[in-house]
Order: structure tokens, then C-alpha cells, then sequence
């Protein structure tokens, strides 16, 4: 009986309130603990950083065998305990195939133990997985497509592939962001109280998936799209969480000279202007962006809205998002609801500016 306990622990299917009361209950085995091989760099250092951060590191989906009787031949009956990535934060999912190449190379290990190293670093304690696996390569296989993701999070897992081919402290960083932003947006999500007061304001006036001329009172938002279709909403900063033109924000496309015939305004200031009404517009409904498909519309619906909230609250800090849009209401309920969730349960600290403005 304890040892399907176990099991269903393991596995992801009890809930946080009952994996609590069985912690104490339940005995662990030694199956997902490192021990040390001072003889072997890459298993010292696998068990340096199992010490310091308590999250054991594989290099295959299969972390342990153990033989629980034996055939009729008196062979051994093994039973082995592998790496499931279909369990996720919201149930099984059953439509993916997860493989993997292996990563065998001694100096590619080390050199992916070292971004593992740097992840777990930057990550807060509630961030850091459960058990990281490193492969050469991971392909995401669906009915409809097929993906060979840089990392993957899981339930109790969290994937880390191709780490080999990332060179570079601001490659490295970028991606551990971008990880880490992942997470957050997952660990959000599964907070359903959280999610349901961000989105009241969105969804009690139907404001999602709306063209900004039936939203109404966003002139500098319409005339300016209409000039162009690079002028959007969503080249507002050449920074997250909008997307430019050829790096080029809203502001530098409206100074541009068009081929021969002038740029569309005559000055920076001016240009400013019309990025500061833009904000003012998106804000008074809550928005800091336009749909990812087009900033013609209001985001699609409440969890793209969200994710774009995550990401500009992740880059900018907490004084550089209050910098920005301190002085717009709905916005700012908004980012608490979040922002305290993130800093209080996730334990990040947003105590930065990063606007760059």
C-alpha cells in the first residue's frame, strides 16, 4: 500500500493540500538522491549541485531500476521509475510523444551542468523544479505538429535540450528568462482565484478580442494604424512585452524617412507624444498591448493578456512597470493581483528597473 502511495504522489496526481499532509507519512526513497563520485567530474558535480540546490539532475529518462523478485528462470524482475513529461500542471495529456536524444559526451555534460548551475542560481526557491533532465535533443511530437523545443516544463520535471549549442553570457541568460517566464505563467495560471480577479474587468465589460474603434475613445490608436500597418500598438517599445518592426520601436518607424517622402512626424517629441497617448488609450481599459496577431484588436482574451502582463512585469521590475504605467488604474489593479502572487508565493523579487526609458 506504500508503495502505490508513493507512486501517486509521485506522479502529480494528489493535491497540494494532500501531498502536504502525506509528507509526513511518506517515506522517500534514495531513487532521486545523487551520491557522490569524487572520481567521476561529471557525477560530482551532479551530486555539488544536488547538495546546494536539493534537485537531482539525469541524463536519461530512466532514474533508477530496482529489482522487486525474479522470473521463473531466476532471472531478476526489474522495475524502473522514468522520466513522465505527459503529466503536466492541469492533468495527463495523452495526444504527446516526448523523445529524446541523449547527451553522452563527458565535456557537453559539464558544459550543460553549468547552465543548470546558472539556472538554479537565478531561480527563487519556489522556482526551482523538482528534477532537471538534460538532453542532446527533445522532439515534442502532436497529431498536428512536431517540435524540437530548447526546454520543456513539466510537472516534475523540467527539460533542458540543445544546451550545448548555447554560447555566450547574454545567450545563456536570455534563455534562463525565458525559462523562468515559462514557469511563472504556469505556476500563475494553476492559481485560479488569482486568474479569475485579473480577468473580471476584461471579461465583465467584453472588452477582449475588439477592434480598438469599437472600444471607442482611442483616437491616437486608430489614426495611427490607419497610417500604416507597422504602426501598431504593439512597436510601442523595442522591448518585451511588444514585438517591433526590424527592432525598430514605434517611435524610430514614425521618425523614418518613407523612401524620399519624410518621416511621419517632424519631431521626437511629437513621436513621444503619440506613444504616451497610445498607452493612455490602451490603459483606461486595462491593456498594455494589442492581440499578438494584430494590435488592430484588444488582446484575444484573457490568457494572452495575462502572459503579456508576466512578461512585462518579469523585464520591467516593479518601479520600472509603475514607471511606465503607475499613473493608469485599471492597469495597476491589474499588475497587484499578479504581481503579488509572483512576489509573495514565487518568491521573485521585482524590486528593479528595467524600463530603459
Amino acid at each position: 500500500m506504500k508503495y502505490f502511495l508513493y507512486l501517486f504522489l509521485l506522479l502529480g496526481i494528489v493535491s497540494c493540500t494532500n501531498e502536504e499532509d502525506l509528507k509526513s507519512n511518506i517515506e522517500y526513497s534514495n531513487e532521486f538522491t545523487i551520491v557522490d563520485n569524487p572520481n567521476d567530474s561529471v557525477t560530482h558535480e551532479r551530486y555539488l549541485i544536488y547538495k546546494e540546490y536539493g534537485v537531482p539532475v539525469y541524463f536519461n529518462d530512466t532514474i533508477s531500476q530496482v529489482q522487486t523478485g525474479t522470473n521463473h528462470k531466476g532471472e531478476p524482475i526489474l522495475s524502473y521509475e522514468r522520466v513522465d513529461l505527459n503529466w503536466t500542471f492541469f492533468g495527463y495529456n495523452h495526444g504527446i510523444k516526448y523523445t529524446y536524444t541523449y547527451l553522452t559526451n563527458p565535456a557537453e555534460q559539464m558544459q550543460a551542468l553549468r547552465f543548470v548551475r546558472k539556472y538554479l542560481e537565478q531561480a527563487s526557491r519556489p522556482m526551482r523544479p523538482f528534477s532537471i533532465m538534460l538532453a542532446d535533443t527533445l522532439t515534442v511530437a502532436s497529431s498536428s505538429r512536431t517540435d524540437r523545443p530548447i526546454y520543456h516544463v513539466g510537472y516534475r520535471t523540467l527539460v533542458f535540450a540543445q544546451i550545448k549549442n548555447l554560447t555566450g553570457e547574454d545567450t545563456i541568460n536570455a534563455q534562463i528568462k525565458e525559462v523562468i517566464k515559462n514557469m511563472v505563467s504556469d505556476r500563475v495560471k494553476v492559481n485560479t482565484d488569482v486568474c479569475a480577479r485579473f480577468a473580471d474587468l476584461g471579461t465583465t465589460n467584453n472588452w477582449y478580442y475588439r477592434t480598438w474603434e469599437t472600444l471607442g475613445n482611442c483616437p491616437t490608436v486608430v489614426s495611427t494604424q490607419k497610417m500604416s500597418w507597422t504602426l501598431s500598438v504593439n512597436a510601442l517599445f523595442n522591448e518585451p512585452p511588444f514585438s517591433t518592426f526590424d527592432n525598430e520601436d514605434l517611435v524610430m518607424l514614425l521618425l523614418k524617412d518613407r523612401q524620399g517622402v519624410g518621416p511621419y512626424v517632424n519631431s521626437e517629441t511629437e513621436a513621444l507624444t503619440i506613444r504616451q497617448n497610445i498607452i493612455d488609450e490602451m490603459g483606461q481599459y486595462g491593456f498594455i498591448r494589442g492581440w499578438k496577431q494584430s494590435g488592430s484588436f484588444t488582446p484575444n482574451n484573457d490568457t494572452e493578456d495575462r502572459d503579456f502582463y508576466i512578461q512585462a512585469i518579469l523585464h520591467l521590475g516593479e518601479r520600472g512597470f509603475k514607471k511606465r504605467y503607475g499613473h493608469l488604474s485599471k492597469v495597476m489593479e491589474k499588475y497587484q493581483y499578479l504581481a503579488s502572487f509572483i512576489q509573495g508565493e514565487l518568491e521573485i523579487d521585482l524590486d528593479y528597473d528595467n524600463s530603459n526609458e
